[in-house]
């Protein structure tokens, strides 16, 4: 990674997220096919939520910047990194996402918004249970079971299409030859704890120096607290906002 990929900047899970969310708006509405097939006749709601969507100034940011690394990746100066650690995060938040949306789709709209992330989680839970006792029982009498309902619902909720169209422009890095010991959980780390840094965001600090990154790319407002201690501990450039992520890649 520290020859392949440099200069590099570290997406943590909140730039990922935002990044993936884009996915398709930095299309031209006119040549996305898929959308023309949804409009209905002039009467169709649809453009009119690409126009007001479009409007938001960070979104049109972050548009502009999966266009650079998507369309013209040879005038990119800096690599955009992310690591199996972002990927976890970005599946929670994934699979969160997509259950609320088909259990609206199903109906129930109103119910969904006073469940919270476990409740969420359970759900999941039982419908993979569902769908092991499916597979078993079809196995049992030699049937398929790919094509069933309960085949179709898992696979939206995995989404792996999505997923590959969402990554277009980045680069996933391994983790590999990375350790944390006692002694180091006491030194520099536990600093960013002491400021109210949670566990899951001083890794990502650690996974970008321990992978040579010269640049954090966050959206969490936590990162912007604490960035001054970050780049003096370890000459990272924390980049806090879409203008500066820009400038930089």
């Amino acid at each position: 990674m520290r020859s392949k990929y440099q200069p590099a900047v570290y997406f943590d899970s909140s730039m990922l997220i935002d990044y993936f969310l884009a996915a398709g708006l930095e299309n031209p509405y006119e040549e996305i096919d898929w959308i023309n097939d949804l409009k209905g006749g002039p009467d169709s709601y649809i453009p009119i939520f690409r126009t007001v969507i479009g409007s938001d100034k960070e979104l049109a940011q972050i548009c502009d910047i999966r266009r650079k690394l998507i369309l013209w990746p040879e005038t990119v100066k800096t690599y955009p990194v992310v690591t199996p650690l972002c990927i976890l995060e970005l599946q929670e938040f994934s699979a969160e996402q997509i259950f609320r949306q088909l259990a609206s789709e199903a109906g129930a709209a109103r119910l969904m918004q006073r469940k919270s992330k476990k409740d969420i989680g359970d759900y999941i839970r039982k419908l993979i249970k569902r769908r092991r006792e499916e597979i078993e029982q079809k196995r049992k009498y030699h049937r398929s079971h790919t094509k069933t309902p309960m085949a179709k619902l898992m696979n939206l909720l995995a989404d792996i299409q999505n997923f590959e169209q969402g990554m277009k422009g980045l680069h996933i890095v391994d983790i590999v030859n990375f350790g944390i010991s006692l002694e180091d959980a006491f030194s520099t780390p536990s600093y960013y704890t002491w400021l109210q840094l949670g566990a899951t965001d001083v890794l990502h600090i650690l996974l970008a120096e321990h992978l040579g990154c010269q640049y954090l790319a966050s959206r969490d407002s936590d990162f912007s607290r604490v960035k001054d201690r970050i780049e003096e501990a370890t000459g990272i450039v924390v980049l806090t906002n879409f203008d500066q992520l820009i400038d930089v890649l």
